[in-house]
């Protein structure tokens, strides 16, 4: 009997014994040793599996984009006061050291966190146990293959313990990569694993929302937003606009620039009242933002007196009336535009 077997460890949030490995055939989320785990933490230290030999290890992978994963950080932190469990965040982000633990110091999250690039190879390799009639093999060679993605050699060696590992780095293209190790003396003795590469998309409003300006008058600054993909700044991202009817918009689609980001200009409708702007990313029609403007007239001003609510009424009459003409002179578009800056047609 040659068996080969994968040792076991979760690559996502999991609870398992550091001092225990099991051996079990499992995905690739459930195959690598804890102990092989080692990284630098914000703070500059080094944090390794073995030596945390002896308490339960909780290695939690999360984002500052990730909502679930922000919200279940609390939990954790008081999972890291217990004096038999240690616990581990990895970071799939592209901030600074610096913005990131400013992030961790609101949360008051004080257990340590590494950073990783979600295009990087996996923190922990796949490990495979090889054996003959139950006994450790070492000296087995382990042919590797892949169906996406980049595996860090095409062959290694079992060790004294009959343990061989290799490395991979998942594909940028989300989807489900299958890894099968062989051994090189018996080819129809295998073990494969299974990994996902996800992709997450998102959008947000980095500034723009909120907006006040009177009926019928443009925004008074642009309306912007940034796209993601896990977490990391994404160029080329095709981004649909739509408006509240009456209103209108610079631009129906736009491209996110090499930051991520995309902008767009609004002008309201004469009719007072809120409007709406929708970004959508065309790449995910469910990844959406939404801006709501407002269109203000001068004389629903609060606390205005007599004579300021009279020339109120004046200046939304004036616009109103800009607004209406077909061919407005450059002064009168200024005017209908900053009617407050006190320039005249």
């Amino acid at each position: 009997m040659k068996p080969l077997t994968i040792l076991y460890f979760a690559l996502a949030s999991l609870l398992a014994s550091a001092s225990m490995p099991v051996v079990a055939k499992e995905t690739v989320q459930k195959a690598a040793r804890l102990d092989t785990l080692s990284l630098t933490t914000l703070s500059g230290t080094r944090w390794n599996a073995k030596s945390q030999r002896g308490k339960f290890v909780v290695v939690n992978f999360w984002a500052t984009w990730c909502k679930p994963c922000v919200k279940e950080m609390p939990d954790f932190q008081l999972l890291s006061q217990r004096s038999d469990t240690a616990v581990l965040g990895l970071a799939y982000e592209d901030l600074s050291d610096a913005e990131l633990i400013a992030f961790l110091a609101k949360l008051k999250v004080t257990y340590p966190v590494a950073k990783i690039d979600v295009y990087a190879p996996l923190p922990a390799p796949l490990v495979v146990l090889a054996q003959n009639n139950t006994v450790n093999a070492p000296g087995i060679t382990i042919n590797w293959t892949t169906t996406g993605g980049t595996l860090s050699a095409a062959t290694s060696i079992t060790g004294a313990g009959g343990l061989a590992n290799i490395g991979l780095t998942l594909p940028a293209a989300p989807g489900v990569v299958t890894i099968t190790g062989t051994r090189a003396d018996d080819a129809t003795v295998f073990a494969t694993f299974t990994a996902t590469a996800t992709l997450v998309r998102t959008l947000t409003i980095t500034s723009g929302n909120g907006q006040n300006a009177t009926p019928g008058s443009p925004l008074p600054a642009p309306l912007v937003v940034n796209a993601r993909n896990n977490g990391i700044a994404i160029a080329g991202v095709v981004i649909n606009w739509t408006i509240s009817p009456g209103s209108t918009l610079g631009a129906a689609a736009n491209v996110t620039s090499g930051t991520g980001a995309a902008s767009n200009t609004a002008t309201l409708s004469t009719t007072p009242g809120a409007v709406t702007i929708t970004a959508t990313r065309q790449d995910d029609p469910t990844v959406f933002v939404t801006f709501i403007a407002n269109g203000v007239k001068l004389a629903n001003i609060p606390n205005l007196t007599p004579s300021q609510l009279s020339l109120a009424t004046a200046l939304d009459n004036i616009c109103r009336s800009l607004n209406n003409l077909n061919s407005p002179t450059a002064n009168q578009i200024d005017f209908r535009t900053h009617p407050q800056s006190g320039t005249r047609p």
